[in-house]
């Protein structure tokens, strides 16, 4: 064996057998950083987070059994959640075939007006405190690993931008589990945080309903502007659908980052005095690969019926998502400007000054993670 210098996201060195620096070589480019290559980059003053998911370690046997089940179970929720519905509209006596058929259709109809109403669909804080028991392996799968940038005020509001969209915007559990993911490390005292989503994520059988246990709500102007009333932080995508639709278009060298006339979370943020922060996942875009087939159709749909109808695939061909570190870095806080009436041209300038700060957060840190030779784009 021979010793090859790596830096993960943990910034240690390992000893490789030659079989292994060639699996190693084969991974996605941003699995690894060569050592050599960081010194001719500029200067880091990133810190990490130490993870601390052995706070809700069960015993050895019972980890070792999650640590492989688990992952996959999580993964898999739509999948199985969709499978088990026709199962058991198939093994249903004939003469409840169809209306358990048209439970199965109208189920997700119904909780997405829910969701998108803000009743009904409540937080379960009992399911949300066992959530880091098990999601620990989730965090460590790949693994997460969040970084600061810089220091935040804990009697501020936050709105937390995070880009790209990926898949399933894996680098959010940073936030939402946070005593898990060692985010609790960077950033002590802070305010509950709550994501939002699309409702059509929240209208999903099973799926819907563990997301609304665990905080997740609908991304409508009312709800954020709720939450920051009392007294919360918020998290949001602000590219959506098309920033995931968009990327199988993207060259082998860019990112895409949808921003250009993304004004909403921009008004929100101005309105409640929030001070947005640019959040970057590097790695989030290799969790899967996403097929380009009928891209032009599936994007009209997707936006039409307000839900991701993007092919993808991961580990083996199933939606297992690869195992690449994934590095969310967050940024310097963005303050609302002072302004007498909230026009368009006040909404406009404070866009782009937060595309800036994430061209600028993108930039600074891509050589670290690996991403040296990728773009950010812009659209």
């Amino acid at each position: 064996s021979f010793s090859f210098p790596f830096a993960h996201a943990q910034h240690t060195q390992h000893a490789f057998s030659r079989s292994q620096w060639v699996k190693q070589q084969s991974k996605p480019r941003c699995a690894a950083v060569m050592v050599e290559n960081t010194s001719a980059q500029p200067k880091q003053d990133l810190v990490s987070a130490q993870h601390t998911a052995d706070r809700f370690s069960l015993s050895k046997p019972i980890d070792a059994i999650l640590s492989k089940l688990f992952p996959i179970i999580c993964f898999q929720t739509p999948v199985h959640t969709f499978l088990a519905w026709f199962a058991l509209s198939y093994v249903m006596p004939r003469t409840y075939y169809w209306s358990s058929l048209a439970v199965f259709f109208s189920y997700p109809h119904i909780n997405l007006k829910l969701a998108e109403l803000g009743i009904l669909k409540r937080e379960w804080p009992a399911m949300k405190g066992l959530a880091p028991y098990f999601l620990r392996h989730c965090v460590r799968y790949f693994p997460l690993t969040p970084f600061k940038s810089a220091e935040l005020d804990p009697e501020k509001r936050y709105m937390f931008a995070y880009h790209p969209h990926g898949v399933y915007c894996f680098g959010m559990y940073t936030m939402i589990f946070r005593e898990v993911s060692g985010w609790d490390s960077l950033f002590p005292r802070m305010r509950p945080v709550h994501p939002f989503v699309a409702s059509s994520l929240l209208s999903l059988p099973l799926l819907g309903d563990i997301l609304s246990w665990w905080g997740y709500k609908s991304a409508t102007r009312a709800n954020i502007v709720k939450n920051f009333k009392r007294d919360r932080n918020s998290i949001i995508i602000p590219g959506g659908i098309a920033e995931m639709m968009m990327q199988v278009k993207a060259k082998n060298n860019e990112e895409v980052v949808i921003l250009k006339k993304r004004y909403g979370f921009i008004k929100v943020a101005l309105l409640t005095g929030a001070h947005i922060v640019p959040v970057y996942g590097f790695g989030e875009n290799e969790t899967f690969k996403r097929v380009h087939f009928m891209q032009e159709t599936l994007t009209w749909l997707s936006r039409k019926l307000r839900v991701t109808l993007q092919p993808f695939l991961g580990r083996y061909g199933t939606f297992m998502p690869y195992k690449v570190p994934i590095n969310v870095v967050y940024g310097k806080p963005i303050p609302p400007p002072s302004f007498d009436e909230l026009t368009d041209d006040v909404v406009a300038q404070h866009l782009e000054t937060y595309t800036s700060a994430l061209k600028e957060l993108f930039d600074t840190y891509k050589h670290k993670f690996g991403y040296g030779e990728k773009e950010l784009k812009i659209m």
